[in-house]
């Protein structure tokens, strides 16, 4: 017998989760405009201050006062309608990716 729900099971009860949304930094603040500090872990770990990139993280002093959490739909591609026909089957393609990315409520 088996003892785990099929996937509709799963999605009906609730134990499916959203991905959770990638977080982007303001590049505004005080602290985005803060330059590497050379010290800390993620500092040492960067290829530029001799480490081997592994852990691919911002310096600890550059961490977002204003971070924003963005989803993928959710990101705004205003010059995807200015796109310049590049071979002659792109116009198909241009118009597949606006209507994929185009809200359909506006």
């Amino acid at each position: 017998e088996n003892i785990y729900p099929t996937f509709e099971e799963a999605k009906q009860l609730g134990l499916l989760s959203l991905p959770k949304p990638k977080r982007r930094h303001c590049m505004y603040c005080e602290n985005c405009k803060k330059p590497d500090c050379g010290k800390c872990g993620y500092c040492l770990d960067k290829k530029k201050f001799g480490g081997k990139n592994i852990k691919r993280k911002p310096c600890v002093q550059r961490t977002c006062l204003n971070e924003q959490k963005v989803r993928k739909h959710q990101i705004d591609i205003p010059s995807m309608s200015k796109i310049k026909s590049a071979s002659p089957g792109s116009e198909n393609l241009n118009s597949k990716l606006k209507a994929l990315f185009d809200d359909p409520d506006d």
